[in-house]
Order: C-alpha cells, then structure tokens, then sequence
C-alpha cells in the first residue's frame, strides 16, 4: 500500500483516540452544542501538549463541522478556509491546519514502514514497533512496561503481526470485541461515548479514536502523542473496548 494512503489514513484519524479520556455527556448535549451557532474556544492558556477532557470535549466537537478532503495532488486539505466558517476560534482552527500540514509533510516525503506487522513507519533507519502496546495503554490504563513486555515475550521485537490484533486486545481487555466493519461505517463516535476504540490504518499502525463522523476519523496516535486525520477506507482492524 502506498505511503501516501497510510498518510491519509493516518492524517484523519490521528484526533480520535482520546475519546476514552472525554468526560461523558448525553448524546442531545452533544448534538446541542455542535448545532454551529454555539461558538467554540478553547481557553486562552491552553497546552496543546498536554489537553485536558475539557479541551479535548471541544476539539471532539470542532472536529464535527470540518469538511477534509483530498485534492488532485493527494493532499488532504480542510475546505473551510477561516474558523468562523464553522464558528470556531481562529486558535482551535489553525490547530487542525497543524494537523494537516504536518500530515502533508509527510506524504511528500520518503517514508516506508513494514508491512508484515502492525508498526509504525521506518524514520532515520529506526523502526518502532509499540504502537498496539501504546494504544492499550491508552485505552485502558494498564502500565505500559507490563504490556510491551507480553508482546516482545510472545511476539518478538518486530510488533504484533496484523493476524494477531484482535487476539492481543482479547488478551488485554476482558471486555471487548472486533467490530465489523460494516457497521464501524455506520457509526458516529462522539465526545459521549462509553466506549473506547483502537483502530489499524492500513494494517500497519494502531491508534485510538477521539471522533469519528462519516467516514473522517480524528485519531490520537499515543506512539508519537500527536492528532491526525484519516478515512473508512484505510481502516484493516477495529476494536471496541467495553
């Protein structure tokens, strides 16, 4: 698969991870505040390298009214031009602009990564191969000296091969669950959910979910403890943790 379509994968969904860490409130609550004439802000001493629930219930709610695309060059572009387009600061909305030139940065450039095992790409002849162990730990809280010890005992150093995610998560999460994919397209995931999710972009890298709508997904990849944005189509693996 091409560089360029794990990028993408990666790009939008990078942001959505940390739903499991978003306080929880009732889904009319959420549609409420996300009807664009409630202006969104995040508060002006924010650190976006180190989000609280509160800031990341707002980006969950942002990330909503974006509208990305890619364009005739495969580069994902965010088509509202201003925040105010979608009533947002202009603060939160260059955030997501970060976002995607970063991830454009890196569809330009040569960057390859295994294929045979769920691992994120080669960078300076360094491969790092923990980003299943990182997810669920992530997602469930569990040390992470504990996790990536099972793994590299049961699997080596090269991370978890792809045909063995979802018995990996079994092992990890009492109650949890593959789901299939037809009906992941069917879901939204918003900043209320209950559930958490750990999703594989291209059959090659693992991240978590903040918000899915449609087929745009905001992922946080805890491996590099950045935001991205990715698509439906890239997804390989989906589990929900209960």
């Amino acid at each position: 698969m091409k560089t360029q379509k794990f990028i993408y994968s990666i790009f939008i969904l990078s942001l959505t991870c940390v739903v499991m860490f978003i306080g929880c409130q009732k889904e009319d609550t959420f549609y409420e505040l996300n009807d664009r004439e409630t202006y969104l802000t995040l508060s002006s001493n924010v650190n976006f390298d180190k989000l609280t629930k509160e800031d990341l219930e707002i980006i969950s709610l942002a990330f909503f009214r974006l509208n990305i695309r890619e364009n005739e060059y495969g580069l994902l572009e965010i088509v509202q031009k201003k925040g105010k387009d979608i009533n947002i600061s202009e603060e939160l909305f260059n955030y997501f602009q970060s976002i995607a030139e970063s991830s454009n940065k890196k569809i330009v450039s040569e960057i390859r990564f295994t294929r045979s095992s769920i691992s994120t790409r080669e960078e300076i002849e360094t491969t790092y191969t923990d980003c299943v162990a990182r997810s669920i730990v992530y997602a469930t809280g569990l040390r992470y000296e504990d996790v990536n010890s099972w793994i590299t005992n049961t699997y080596g150093s090269n991370g978890v091969p792809s045909n063995q995610f979802y018995s990996t998560m079994n092992h990890f999460c009492d109650n949890g669950a593959q789901v299939p994919l037809s009906m992941f397209n069917a879901m939204d995931i918003t900043g209320d959910s209950n559930n958490k999710y750990v999703i594989v972009i291209n059959g090659v890298h693992a991240v978590n979910i903040v918000a899915k709508t449609g087929s745009d997904i905001l992922y946080y990849d805890a491996q590099t403890g950045g935001h991205g944005f990715c698509t439906t189509p890239n997804i390989t693996h989906i589990y929900e943790i209960r």
